[in-house]
């Protein structure tokens, strides 16, 4: 998932473009003014079939090359090409008037020439480039675009000279120039590493538009992030909701960031609902700013699969991810800082699906055990490889602290669930002393409880057993109650550093809030559950019985511990209180087929159950569950299975191939 950073407002085709008299600006031959309308009305199939024709008569034409420069960005999404044709249209404009023309020559063409080309360098994420082009733009005609200026300053990282050209912009009398020096001034602060800062420049933007219809998305999602820079996530919430009401010609996605939010807060069965909706809005945005968060999109369906314990379904997701990863240069932040966060989940995902193999290989014959033992070492290689590369990414110690310091700039962009992994990637004694930097700069407070659910899982890695139970009680008790995950995460790590203490009671009781909040986190730390085992003394019953106690999901201790009841009928999984967690029942014999004897039955009853206990559960309160009975089940297999299949809805979607874009 991608670390929040600002979008900025989509440009799609700038003032001049619109201009339809035909003046000593816009001289050429009739085909050529025909080429300026078409691309005015986003006619690209004709605009490239004309500007084609014309450049194999007269290969000179500048008219026909910017032609081909606003096609190739906007509607092949071939951005290089895009700014070859530009280039060359500028090129041989100014070879005969120069690059300050004057008004008796065609000198929009010029100016258009330059302005689109910085949109395409800055898609291309070369701010440098993007200036450059600006200022020949403003060198030889007013207005200037002094806003648009802010936006590639800030990400060379010159914030004052941002800053300088917001100030300029917002002193002329040109609301337009206002609305972008505002946004750029959102994330100008955002940048820079000021809560308060950024969260009241992006929402005074937001404030300016708010009243308005039509377009205000991304003032309005970047006040979001302001929002949750301050751990607001109502705020967060409400502004995103807002945002979902305005234009979709922008670079934010509102319900990309509410996917995030809700799966941030364990609000599976909403996050799911979003996603859909992200997806929806993505393929409605104009083609170009498609490849801006296709990947960004992608991580949400493979977090929400992993959540549903459904790992290898995630895999080719997130593999996808990292070969082809979102352009930056609609957002504040840089390519790393996404490409980390998908390696680390594509390591967790490989992780889990090793998991789910050795499980496999402890019910299985001895041939398919052997192969699922093979499989395993296959896929923990390939979590390691990820794990290498988001370790290469993050080498930097102020990564590593800008990570840990969870709404600020300059990390990874890592669902909060994820921050305690780091202890695993890059080794417990980095992070630790990469949280004792942070603590000591760190002045909003709330911030700590995830600095102590970080080091709690560093501690338990580096043997002190006694330090992690504290710093994961202190981060059960001071984190967010948004912050479910996390929360979650932080029990696990007291669950298992209380069993390598020997409490067995703290454990369970750690456990009750995993299995209740994210049940796949037992098999993705590769815990075991502790577990009373009983059965009805059925053949079915004792053999799924020894099955389980070879699983590597479940140690089996005496006392108030969670119940695996076993039958000939079913397998259920209670918790200590007696609430059933998750009940399975073989399927049915099909017809015509021969009776399976009981190996066979136990073999499917235990595979079942490691299915449904470790994923999704949703509350009632979160959805209109129609699947569930009311009967005394505290969250059902069922309900986990619905979500899963709304996933499966979304999954082809993920699969298919892109339409056309643009940057």
């Amino acid at each position: 998932m991608k670390r929040p950073t600002l979008a900025l407002i989509a440009l799609l085709v700038p003032a001049e473009i619109g201009a339809q008299d035909v003046d000593p600006g816009l001289a050429g031959t009739a085909e050529e003014r025909q080429l300026w309308a078409l691309t005015s009305d986003r006619s690209y199939v004709q605009a490239r079939e004309l500007a084609e024709r014309i450049l194999r008569v007269a290969p000179r034409s500048w008219a026909a090359h910017f032609a081909l420069g606003v096609v190739q960005h906007y509607a092949e999404g071939n951005l290089a090409r895009s700014l070859y044709h530009l280039e060359q249209a500028r090129a041989l404009f100014e070879a005969r008037y120069g690059p300050t023309p004057d008004p008796s020559k065609p000198w929009r063409w010029h100016a258009q020439t330059l302005i689109e080309a910085s949109w395409t360098a800055q898609d291309m994420e070369r701010p440098a480039e993007q200036i450059r082009f600006l200022d020949a733009h403003d060198l030889a005609y007013d207005p200037d675009y002094a806003a648009q200026h802010a936006w590639p300053y800030m990400k060379l990282d010159r914030f004052d000279e941002a800053r300088a050209w917001a100030a300029r912009a917002l002193a002329s009398g040109d609301e337009w120039q206002h609305k972008v020096a505002r946004t750029a001034l959102c994330a100008v602060e955002y940048e820079a590493g000021s809560r308060e800062a950024s969260y009241a420049a992006c929402l005074a933007a937001a404030r300016a538009v708010a009243e308005g219809s039509g377009d205000g998305g991304v003032e309005l999602s970047n006040a979001a992030l302001g929002a949750m820079q301050l751990l607001r996530f109502d705020e967060a919430e409400r502004l995103l909701r807002e945002s979902t009401d305005k234009s979709v010609e922008d670079y934010a996605n509102p319900w990309s960031g509410l996917t995030a939010l809700y799966t941030r807060q364990g609000r599976v069965a909403e996050a799911v609902a979003a996603l859909r909706e992200a997806q929806d809005y993505r393929m409605r945005r104009p083609a170009y700013l498609g490849q801006q968060d296709q990947a960004e999109i992608e991580s949400h369906v493979a977090t929400l699969l992993l959540l549903g314990g459904r790992a290898p379904d995630a895999l080719p997701i997130t593999q996808r991810s990292l070969d082809r990863p979102d352009r930056e240069g609609g957002e504040s932040g840089e390519a790393w800082q996404s490409i980390s966060a998908t390696a680390v989940l594509d390591a967790v995902a490989h992780r889990e699906a090793a998991e789910m193999a050795t499980e496999a290989a402890s019910w299985e014959p001895f041939f398919e055990s052997l192969l699922s033992r093979v499989e395993a070492v296959r896929l923990g290689w390939l979590a390691w490889r990820s794990e290498r590369m988001a370790a290469a990414l993050l080498s930097d110690p102020e990564r590593i602290e800008q990570t840990l310091r969870v709404g600020l700039p300059g990390g990874a962009s890592l669902l909060e669930a994820w921050l305690p992994e780091l202890s695993l990637l890059l080794g417990p004694g980095v992070v630790r002393a990469a949280v004792g930097r942070a603590r000591a700069r760190e002045t909003f407070r709330p911030v700590l409880a995830y600095l102590d659910a970080a080091e709690s899982e560093a501690a338990l890695r580096a043997g002190d057993v006694a330090e992690a139970r504290a710093l994961a009680a202190r981060a059960l008790r001071d984190l967010p109650r948004g912050e479910a995950l996390l929360a979650a995460r932080a029990a696990a790590v007291a669950g298992a550093a209380a069993t390598e203490a020997g409490d067995v009671g703290a454990a369970v009781s750690s456990y009750g809030l995993v299995m209740q909040r994210d049940p796949a986190l037992i098999r993705r730390l590769g815990l075991r559950l502790p577990v009373r085992i009983t059965h009805d003394g059925s053949t079915v019953g004792r053999e799924a019985a020894d099955l389980l106690r070879a699983s590597p999901r479940f140690e089996e201790e005496a006392g108030a511990v969670f119940v695996l009841s076993l039958g000939r009928g079913e397998a259920c999984l209670k918790d200590p209180s007696g609430a059933i967690l998750d009940c399975v029942t073989p399927r049915p014999r099909r017809r015509g087929r021969p009776a399976r004897d009981a190996g066979e039955i136990a073999r499917e009853l235990v595979a079942a159950l490691h299915r449904e206990a470790f994923g999704a559960r949703v509350d009632l309160t979160q959805a209109d569950l129609q699947s569930l009975d009311g009967s005394t089940t505290s969250a059902s297999g069922r309900s986990a299975r619905r979500i899963q299949s709304v996933i499966d809805s979304i999954l082809p979607d993920a699969h298919a191939p892109s339409p056309p874009r643009g940057p």
